[in-house]
C-alpha cells in the first residue's frame, strides 16, 4: 500500500511553553506540521518562530470558541458572550449551527484571523480550527470563500478513518459503540458531503483524519493507542492530530489540557513510535508536500 502520514499539533500559539514544546516535537519527534492559533497569548512568539524552521508546515488553527476575537465586538455580537469573548466549543457549536443569520459575523472574523497570519508576512500552510468549529457549514462557507484570497489551498478533512479496538468484550465496548456511532451516521454522512464540498471548491484534503477509536472506551497506554491507529491507516493520506504542549504554573490551564499534553507529548517523541512508522514503510509528510508527491 501507498500510505503517507501527516502528524499535525494543533494550537502553536496557545502560549510560549506549549509553542516551544511543538516545536521540540518537531524537531525530535514525529510532527510535520501545526496550525498556529493568532488570537491567543503565545502568538507574537509563535510568529517569530516560524522562519526559524523551514520544514515545518505551518497554518491557520482558526478558532472561534476560546479567547478574544480579533474583530471588533460590536460587529460579532452573536459569537461572543456577555465578557467579549468566545464562549465554549458546545454552546458555540450550538449557536452557529442554530441560524444563518450569523454568516456575515463568521466572515468577518475569518478574515480578520486570516488577516492577522497575512501580517507577519507568512501564508499558511493550509488551515484547520480549534474543537474542529471549521466543519460547521457556515463556517466552511466562510473558508471557501476566503482562503483563496490569502492563498491558502488546503484544509483539514472532516472525513475520519476509525480505528475498531479487538480487545473489548462485546457488552463492555462494541454494542455501546455501535448504539452511540448509530446516533452519529447522519453527521458522518455530512462530513463526507463536507469533504467533497472543499474538494470540488478546489481546496485540497487529505484522503482520511485517522481518530483513535469509535466510541470504544479508550486504551490507557497512549503509545499502544497511537501505534493501531498509525498502523490502521488506509491507503493515501492520512493525518492524526496531536496536541503536545506544556505550561506555566500561573497559566491554569484546563483538566483537558494537562490530560492532552500529558498524554500526547510523550508519543510525539517516543522512539518505538518513530521507529514503528519507519518500519511499516509509511511516508511521514508535512502539508506543504500534500498533492505535491
Amino acid at each position: 500500500m501507498n500510505r503517507k502520514l501527516i502528524i499535525n499539533a494543533d494550537d502553536f500559539g496557545w502560549s510560549r511553553k506549549v509553542t516551544d514544546q511543538i516545536i521540540e516535537c518537531h524537531t525530535n519527534g514525529i510532527i510535520t506540521s501545526t496550525t498556529m492559533m493568532v488570537n491567543m497569548p503565545g502568538t507574537d512568539y509563535a510568529a517569530s518562530k516560524v522562519n526559524e524552521y523551514p520544514n515545518l508546515s505551518v497554518g491557520l488553527h482558526l478558532n472561534l470558541t476560546e479567547g478574544t476575537p480579533l474583530s471588533e465586538p460590536n460587529a460579532i455580537p452573536d459569537l461572543i458572550n456577555e465578557g467579549g469573548v468566545f464562549p465554549g466549543h458546545k454552546q458555540q457549536q450550538h449557536n452557529i449551527v442554530k441560524t444563518s443569520k450569523f454568516d456575515a459575523q463568521i466572515e468577518l472574523e475569518v478574515d480578520a484571523q486570516l488577516s492577522k497570519f497575512a501580517d507577519f508576512g507568512i501564508t499558511p500552510t493550509h488551515c484547520d480550527s480549534h474543537h474542529g468549529i471549521h466543519k460547521a457549514p457556515a463556517v466552511q462557507r466562510a473558508l471557501i470563500k476566503l482562503l483563496p484570497k490569502y492563498g491558502v489551498r488546503k484544509i483539514r478533512t472532516p472525513l475520519s478513518y476509525h480505528r475498531i479496538r479487538r480487545d473489548v468484550q462485546i457488552f463492555k465496548g462494541i454494542i455501546p459503540c455501535l448504539m452511540k456511532n448509530g446516533i452519529r451516521l447522519p453527521a458522518i454522512f455530512m462530513h463526507y458531503l463536507s469533504h467533497r464540498r472543499l474538494n470540488n471548491a478546489g481546496l485540497k484534503t487529505p484522503d482520511w483524519k485517522a481518530t483513535r477509536y469509535m466510541g470504544l472506551p479508550t486504551n490507557p497506554d497512549s503509545k499502544s493507542e497511537i501505534i493501531a491507529c498509525i498502523a490502521a491507516t488506509p491507503e493515501g493520506v492520512s493525518e492524526i492530530l496531536l496536541h503536545p504542549g506544556n505550561y506555566e504554573e500561573s497559566e491554569n490551564p484546563s483538566d483537558w489540557h494537562l490530560k492532552t499534553w500529558e498524554a500526547d507529548t510523550p508519543i510525539c517523541l517516543d522512539e518505538d513510535v518513530k521507529a514503528f512508522i519507519k518500519n511499516t514503510g509509511i511516508q511521514l509528510i508535512s502539508y506543504k508536500e500534500l498533492g505535491e508527491l
